[in-house]
C-alpha cells in the first residue's frame, strides 16, 4: 500500500503490477483513439477544401457571366470576385480562400487571366484553381504539389466549375490562349457585325412599316 519515506513523513506512493498493466492499457486507448482519428480529420479537411473551391468556382462563373465571358486578372482575381461572395476581407482572406490542411492561399491559373471563357475548348479537363505547394497568388501550375495535399493527390477546381481530387497535374495551358488579345479582338469585330446587322433590320422595318402608313393613307 503506502509508507512513510524515512526522515521527512511524506506519503509515497506504490504501485503494483496491476496498476501498471491499467496505465498501459489506457496509453494504448488513447493512441488508438489518436490513429483512428487521423485519417477521419484529414478526410474532413478534404472535403472542407472541396466545398471552398467549389464555392469560389461558383462565383467564377458569376462573374463571367457578368463581365462578358471574361475571366478576372490574376493580380488581384481575390478582389474582383469579393461582391460575389464576400470572400475577400483585409488584412487578411477569408477562410474560404485557405485550404484546411495547409493553411495556404489557393493560386489562379494565370493562363486564364483575362481571357475568354469560351477559348477553352475542354473545360473539364482545364485547371481553374488549385493547391499550391508554396504561398501564391497565381501562376500557370508551376507550382503543383506533386507528393499531393491530401494524402497522394490534391483538389482542384476545373474551368467548368466542377471540383475533384487527382494524382497527377492537370492542365494548365492550351495553345488557344496564347491569342487571348485575338479573341478579343474577334469577339469586338463578331459584335460589331452582330450590330450592323441588327440595324440594317430595323432600318428595314422602319421603312416597311412607314411604305405601310402610306399605302393606307392614299387609300383613305
Amino acid at each position: 500500500m503506502c509508507r512513510a519515506s524515512s526522515g521527512e513523513g511524506l506519503i509515497t506512493p506504490r504501485y503494483g503490477p496491476r496498476h501498471v498493466a491499467l496505465g498501459l492499457i489506457v496509453v494504448g486507448l488513447g493512441i488508438a483513439l489518436y490513429a483512428i482519428s487521423l485519417p477521419l480529420r484529414a478526410s474532413a479537411q478534404k472535403k472542407s477544401c472541396q466545398s471552398n473551391l467549389k464555392q469560389i468556382g461558383l462565383a467564377t462563373m458569376q462573374y463571367v457571366r457578368d463581365y462578358d465571358e471574361l475571366f478576372m486578372l490574376a493580380p488581384k482575381w481575390k478582389t474582383e470576385l469579393d461582391p460575389y461572395g464576400k470572400f475577400y476581407r483585409q488584412p487578411n482572406f477569408a477562410p474560404v480562400y485557405i485550404c484546411p490542411t495547409t493553411g495556404r492561399q489557393y493560386a489562379f491559373n494565370a493562363a486564364l487571366s483575362g481571357a475568354m471563357i469560351t477559348l477553352v475548348k475542354s473545360p473539364p479537363t482545364m485547371a481553374m484553381f488549385y493547391e499550391p505547394a508554396r504561398a501564391i497568388n497565381a501562376d500557370s501550375g508551376h507550382n503543383w504539389a506533386a507528393e499531393g495535399i491530401h494524402g497522394e493527390g490534391s483538389n482542384v477546381c476545373f474551368h467548368d466549375g466542377h471540383v475533384a481530387w487527382l494524382k497527377a497535374k492537370p492542365t494548365f495551358w492550351v495553345p488557344e490562349l496564347a491569342d487571348k488579345e485575338g479573341a478579343l479582338h474577334r469577339r469586338d469585330e463578331d459584335f460589331r457585325r452582330m450590330m450592323a446587322a441588327l440595324n440594317a433590320k430595323r432600318r428595314q422595318e422602319k421603312a416597311e412599316f412607314q411604305a405601310a402608313r402610306r399605302k393606307q393613307a392614299k387609300k383613305r
